[in-house]
């Protein structure tokens, strides 16, 4: 037992210091990395500093030369050369870019040196018709929030200088319809997409005018759709459609939402999910949900003619109508239940919260699977470790609380206990001296 213990805290210890020695490298090669730009920029401008995979990635950086002590006036001053910045790069193609304000900082009265330190923002889309300088508005208190929170941590940091403002600058290519593709035959089965059969570009056009078209040839483009054309302004748009420019359309036509779904392969239980891709904030008078579908190479818009039907099956195996949140796919059903709000009312009760929500698809875990952690090596012994619990009695009532909701039982605490565990290096006297059962 002897011999495994040591050989196990000697592979331990090995890990461990693996890692330490990693994040060491990373660390320094960070620390180059920054008194490189310092180095390089000397211009109140965005400097170019660095480029990768033939100009798909390119780096910004504009240097603190003015020597701001406050954040905020650092950024207010550096905003127009952001904006005008990222309005250049924009004009040309659409992008995705990130910021990242580099300071440093010290502990007063300490012979430590100063510690780099980073505020970041997540990437984020720009396209032509994006207001940028809302954009950027956004990103800088994203950034200030997060060093408040940094100094409001009680680590006894206090900032040195404020080095400056990186500018990160990526190639985007937005999910665009194309030309025609046929929907599986497992979604085509559900009768619930109508998809036009164009040999255009036009396909996100072609999706919205469906509703409008009837009879046996409404699969295909034809004379039936061109009938169509003046319902809406399609006017801005572009031509394989992105689905970032649907707000255009929708601002074209007041009255007018449309949501996006798209379409994932389950392998285990080898079936299509529908997830969402964009969702409307309010469904307008004219709302349009319209489905996703292809490849890196080649996509189509497709109109859904049936929510419900399209997505019952991955919900239920019931063959009752039931009401689904086009935001989280939440259903409920007709079931005459006792206290329970019928499908369609339980529904509008539901968007009242889900409303303010992202979109997601809840994926339940597989039948079976389990949580286990498995990171020892990023664990660490602590010298004190308190357990403690409170019993409590439980005393019977019949309190309602609103209209659905009955309490069952009042909880009075009883006692309580608690334990202090202590590792083995804790010295008995320092337990004596403050008295730690």
């Amino acid at each position: 037992m002897n011999q495994q213990t040591s050989s196990t805290a000697t592979s331990t210890t090995s890990v461990s210091s693996h890692q330490t020695a990693k994040r060491s490298r990373a660390n320094n090669s960070a620390v180059r990395s920054k008194r490189l730009r310092m180095q390089l920029t000397d211009t109140s401008d965005f400097s170019e500093i660095d480029s990768a995979l033939e100009r798909g990635a390119v780096w910004f950086y504009r240097k603190n030369v003015e020597n701001f002590a406050s954040y905020r006036d650092f950024l207010r001053v550096v905003k127009p050369e952001l904006v005008a910045r990222l309005a250049e790069i924009v004009g040309n193609r659409p992008i995705k870019y990130n910021l990242k304000l580099e300071a440093s900082y010290h502990i007063p009265r300490s012979e430590a040196p100063s510690e780099d330190r980073a505020f970041k923002t997540r990437a984020r889309a720009l396209l032509s018709d994006t207001d940028i300088g809302c954009a950027v508005d956004e990103d800088f208190e994203v950034m200030l929030a997060e060093e408040d929170a940094y100094s409001g941590r009680g680590s006894g940091f206090t900032l040195t200088h404020i080095d400056g403002l990186m500018l990160s600058v990526y190639k985007y290519t937005p999910l665009a319809g194309s030309s025609y593709i046929p929907v599986p035959p497992e979604i085509n089965q559900r009768k619930a997409i109508i998809n036009p059969q164009n040999i255009d570009q036009s396909c996100f056009k072609w999706s919205i005018l469906a509703r409008h078209v009837g009879g046996s040839n409404k699969y295909r483009v034809n004379e039936k759709y061109f009938n169509e054309e003046h319902r809406y302004d399609f006017t801005g748009l572009t031509f394989p459609t992105p689905v970032s420019q649907i707000k255009i359309f929708e601002r074209r036509n007041p009255n007018v939402s449309v949501n996006v779904y798209g379409l994932e392969r389950d392998d285990d239980k080898m079936k299509w999910l529908v997830y969402p891709l964009r969702v409307a904030d309010q469904e307008q008078q004219n709302h349009f949900d319209l489905l996703y579908i292809g490849d890196s190479e080649k996509s189509h818009y497709a109109y859904i003619s049936d929510f419900s039907r399209l997505v019952r099956s991955q919900k239920t195996k019931h063959l009752g109508r039931i009401y689904t949140c086009k935001r989280c796919f939440t259903s409920f059903d007709d079931q005459p239940k006792k206290h329970i709000l019928r499908g369609h009312q339980a529904l509008e009760q539901h968007k009242l919260i889900c409303g303010k929500n992202k979109p997601i698809l809840p994926v339940m875990p597989a039948e079976g699977s389990k949580v286990e952690f498995d990171a020892w090596v990023k664990t660490q012994r602590l010298p004190f470790v308190i357990y403690a619990d409170f019993e409590a009695l439980l005393e019977k009532t019949d309190d309602r609380m609103g209209t659905y909701t009955r309490t069952v039982h009042t909880h009075h605490p009883m006692s309580y206990g608690f334990m202090v565990k202590t590792s083995d290096d804790v010295p008995s006297e320092l337990l004596e001296h403050y008295g730690i059962p």
